[in-house]
């Protein structure tokens, strides 16, 4: 890499992810396409990354032919604002596909004079971490490679832990999330049948793994979270609910306030913990107890009228405080809440 564009790198830069331009029939506009090169350039950005982001995957098509027409088109355009500038922009072009094509279109870049490519690894959704590393290195063989993560996705591996009937899988996948659907028994949307206290995953696998409503079920919730946190890779993320104050459902064996909910997680080596209360008690009962309840108009006017007296009693509350001159407490909510939210992360050993 030429050592002028490895110095503006380590300081810093704005390197925007150039749109694609479409007119009013979904068609390529070359002329408003280029004007947004101009635009970016104009406005002081280091550099453009070209054809990285997902909705520009489908360029490489080649039934739709364009992604060696939009690489250069950019790398005009970024040529003649260099010669109006202190330093030449960063050009940065996306990089995907199989091993073949990653290294076709790396070699590409370089006939274009692009400086670096952006790795995505979304074709390589079922490899492990050393067929990923093999990958990147071979195309690091050709074109310096920046931004790559050894995900085979743009949101990374999300293990639905105790994911249920699959609702939700779907829409994480539109997220970009390469998603490992796990619980304790079949349905059409599960990949793994396993104990959740004895998950049959590596260690690190996963970037995220996500639990709705499913560590008050389980008998040893300890056991279960320090799995959970053993196949998380370093930085990964856990998020989900846990019951505290909703009725009892079939199956549950421990809800959790907020404190212990924070000894779970801690206890299990994960931190940044964040908390905050979900729905009320209020709600929780009504949604459960009441026969009218049970229907889609019963329940919504039932919660919904719940809802308000939950929050016309917290507003009570903090007058009664306010009135006593003290400060209601933080975790009050809390004390009220049926269910609670959270996230930690497992730090880097």
């Amino acid at each position: 890499m030429d050592n002028a564009i490895r110095a503006a790198l380590q300081r810093g830069v704005v390197i925007p992810a150039h749109p694609l331009a479409l007119d009013a029939d979904g068609k390529f506009d070359e002329r408003h396409q280029r004007a947004l090169t101009r635009y970016y350039a104009a406005a002081g950005a280091g550099g453009i990354a070209v054809g990285v982001h997902t909705t520009q995957f489908a360029i490489r098509d080649p039934h739709v032919g364009l992604f060696e027409p939009v690489l250069t088109i950019a790398a005009e355009e970024m040529g003649r604002a260099d010669g109006q500038r202190p330093e030449p922009m960063i050009r940065i072009g996306g990089i995907c596909g199989t091993t073949d094509q990653a290294l076709r279109e790396a070699d590409l870049l370089v006939r274009l004079g692009y400086h670096a490519g952006l790795l995505s690894l979304a074709a390589l959704a079922n490899s492990d971490d050393g067929a990923l590393i093999e990958h990147c290195e071979a195309v690091a063989g050709r074109i310096p490679v920046i931004g790559f993560y050894l995900q085979p996705s743009v949101g990374g591996r999300l293990l639905s832990y105790g994911s249920g009937d699959g609702g939700d899988r779907a829409w994480l996948e539109q997220q970009g999330f390469d998603v490992t659907a796990f619980d304790l028994y079949p349905t059409p949307n599960t990949d793994v049948i396993a104990d959740g206290h004895a998950l049959p995953f590596a260690g690190g696998s996963f970037d995220v793994v996500a639990t709705i409503a499913v560590l008050q079920q389980l008998p040893d919730p300890f056991r279960a979270m320090a799995e959970i946190g053993r196949v998380l890779r370093p930085g990964g993320v856990v998020l989900g609910t846990v019951a505290f104050l909703e009725p009892f459902s079939s199956g549950n064996h421990f809800n959790m306030s907020h404190l212990g909910v924070r000894s779970l997680l801690e206890r299990s080596g994960l931190a940044r913990i964040d908390l905050a209360p979900g729905w009320s008690s209020f709600e929780a009962l009504s949604a459960n107890f009441w026969p009218w309840g049970h229907s889609r108009a019963g329940r919504r006017l039932s919660l919904g009228w719940n809802r308000a007296k939950y929050r016309f009693g917290m507003a009570l509350l903090d007058g009664m405080y306010r009135l006593r001159g003290k400060p209601a407490p933080g975790s009050l909510a809390f004390h009220f809440a049926g269910s609670l939210l959270f996230r930690a992360v497992k730090l880097d050993s």
